[in-house]
C-alpha cells in the first residue's frame, strides 16, 4: 500500500472524526470533517494517477527488454515518478541510438562482405552458422538461407571441420584445398572470440587455367616433335650415303624436309601470333575501309585451295563501309575460310557472307563439313584441339587456327558463335561497324599470319 493511500486512510479518519463532532453540535468539527474529506478526495485520485504511471513505466520497461526502443513513457510533473520516466526515455534513446549505429555497422559489414568474391560464414560453438555473405550461400548450399543451420550441413568436407576444430583450440590453421560440386576451393578459419570464422577462396578458374596451360605445353610439344622427328630422320639418312648415292631418293628427302620444315614454322607463327594476341601486344589500328573488299581478298587468295580440294567457294561481294583494323579481319576471315574449306568433303560448298545490322556486320562461314558433335563444340576454340586430330595434320593445321580467331574476335570487340551439326558448321562473327579502340602502333607490326 503506498504513501498516497496512507494519506487517504488518515484524512478519511480524521473526516470521520470531525462528523462525530459536527453531529455533537461543533460547527468547527463539521468544517474539519469537509477539508479532511476533499483531501481524502485528492490523495486517492493521485494515487490512482500514480498507480497509471507506474503501469505506464512498467510497459516501457518491457518494450526495451523486449527489444522495442520506440516506445516514451513522456511524464510531466516534478515528483519522483516523473524524474523516473525522464530517466526512462532518455534510456530509450540511447538504446535506439545504439541500435541505429550497430544496424548501420551492420549494414556495412555486409555490403563489404557481401561484395567480396569469397565465401565467408561466422560460425558458433554449436556449429550454427550466425552469419554467411552471398558468395558462403552460393559456393555451399545454391543460394539458401543458412543461418541458424549447421555449416556441415551443407559443406561436407573434413578438411575444414579439422580446420574449424583447431582454430577454437588455438592451433595451427594453415589454409587446405577442398573440392565440393566440381569447385576448386581453398580454405581457411580463425577464432574470432567465441566465434570461428570461415573463408572459402574460389580457385577453379585458376585451376582450369592451369590444366589448359599444362594442355598447351603438352600439346605444343607433340606438334613440335612431329615435324622435328621426321625432319631429324631424313636428315640422318641423306648423311648416311642418300644424298650421294641416289639423288632421285635424296630430293624426296629433301622435300620431305622443306615440307616439315614449313609446318614447324607454321606451328612457331602461331603459338607466337596467340600469345601476342593474348598479352595485348597487338593492339586495334582502326581505319576506314571497305569490309566487302577486305573478305573478296580473303576468298581470292583461298580459291585455289579451294580448287584443289574439290570445294566451291562462295561470296557475293557487298560494299560495307567501316571503320575497324582491316589487318586484324583479314587474318580472322582468312582462318575461318581455310577451316571451312579443309574440314569439308569433296564436292562439298563453302558460303561466306557479310551482312549489316544498323551499327554492326556479321560474317558467316558456312561449310558442308564433317561438323562438330555436340559435346566437343565447347571446346573447339581451345588451343590445340582438333575434333579429328589425323585429318588436321594431314590437311595441315595446327590446331590455332579458332584459338586465333577467338582472340581476333575479342580484340575487335566481337561475339563469334558456332552451330554445327551433320550436315555442317556455320561460324557467325559479330563485329562493331565502328572500333572505339585507340590506333597506337604495337610493337613488332602487324601479325604476319597463314591461316591455320
Amino acid at each position: 500500500m503506498g504513501p498516497r493511500f496512507l494519506s487517504a486512510a488518515a484524512c478519511s479518519c480524521a473526516a470521520a472524526a470531525g462528523l462525530a463532532a459536527w453531529a455533537s453540535g461543533s460547527s468547527l468539527g463539521g468544517w474539519a470533517a469537509v477539508v479532511a474529506l476533499v483531501c481524502a478526495t485528492l490523495s486517492v485520485l493521485a494515487a490512482l494517477r500514480d498507480r497509471q504511471r507506474i503501469r505506464d513505466l512498467a510497459a516501457v520497461a518491457r518494450a526495451y527488454g523486449d527489444g522495442r526502443y520506440d516506445l516514451r513513457a513522456g511524464l510531466g510533473g516534478e515528483d519522483v515518478i516523473a524524474a523516473l520516466g525522464r530517466d526512462l526515455d532518455q534510456l530509450g534513446d540511447r538504446l535506439q541510438a545504439s541500435r541505429s549505429e550497430a544496424e548501420a555497422g551492420r549494414s556495412v559489414l555486409e555490403a563489404a562482405l557481401g561484395a567480396l568474391d569469397e565465401a565467408v560464414a561466422c560460425v558458433d560453438a554449436l556449429d550454427r552458422v550466425r552469419y554467411a555473405n552471398a558468395a558462403w550461400r552460393h559456393v555451399a548450399a545454391d543460394g539458401q538461407d543458412l543461418v541458424g543451420q549447421e555449416w556441415y550441413r551443407h559443406f561436407t568436407a573434413k578438411a575444414v571441420s579439422d580446420l574449424v576444430a583447431a582454430a577454437r583450440s588455438g592451433g595451427a590453421t594453415a589454409p587446405v584445398a577442398v573440392e565440393h560440386r566440381r569447385r576448386h576451393l581453398v580454405a581457411s578459419a580463425a577464432a574470432a572470440g567465441e566465434l570461428v570464422v570461415i573463408v572459402l577462396r574460389d580457385r577453379t578458374e585458376l585451376h582450369l587455367l592451369d590444366l589448359r596451360r599444362r594442355d598447351f605445353l603438352a600439346g605444343v610439344s607433340h606438334e613440335l616433335k612431329t615435324p622435328l622427328t621426321a625432319i631429324l630422320g631424313c636428315a640422318d639418312t641423306l648423311v648416311d650415303g642418300a644424298l650421294d648415292d641416289e639423288p632421285a631418293v635424296a630430293r624426296g628427302f629433301v622435300e620431305r624436309i622443306q615440307r616439315h620444315a614449313e609446318r614447324l614454322a607454321s606451328i612457331v607463327n602461331d603459338v607466337l601470333t596467340l600469345a601476342r594476341l593474348e598479352r595485348g601486344a597487338w593492339e586495334v589500328r582502326p581505319e576506314s575501309c571497305d569490309v566487302g573488299a577486305v573478305i573478296d581478298d580473303v576468298v581470292d587468295q583461298h580459291r585455289e585451295q579451294a580448287v584443289a580440294r574439290g570445294v566451291a567457294l562462295v561470296w557475293n561481294r557487298p560494299r560495307s563501309p567501316a571503320r575497324i583494323d582491316p589487318e586484324l579481319l583479314r587474318t580472322l576471315a582468312a582462318n575461318l575460310v581455310s577451316n571451312a574449306i579443309r574440314y569439308n568433303r569433296p564436292d562439298g560448298r563453302v558460303d561466306v557472307g557479310l551482312d549489316e545490322r544498323g551499327e554492326r556486320l556479321v560474317l558467316t562461314v558456312a561449310d558442308t563439313g564433317i561438323g562438330i558433335p555436340a559435346e566437343l563444340q565447347a571446346r573447339v576454340f581451345d588451343r590445340f584441339f582438333r575434333v579429328d586430330p589425323a585429318r588436321s595434320r594431314d590437311t595441315g593445321g595446327t590446331g590455332l587456327g579458332l584459338a586465333i580467331v577467338r582472340e581476333l574476335v575479342d580484340s575487335l570487340e566481337g561475339r563469334i558463335a558456332l552451330a554445327s551439326g551433320p550436315s555442317g558448321t556455320t561460324v557467325t562473327v559479330d563485329l562493331p561497324r565502328h572500333s572505339a579502340r585507340g590506333s597506337a602502333t604495337p610493337p613488332g607490326g602487324l601479325p604476319a599470319h597463314a591461316p591455320t
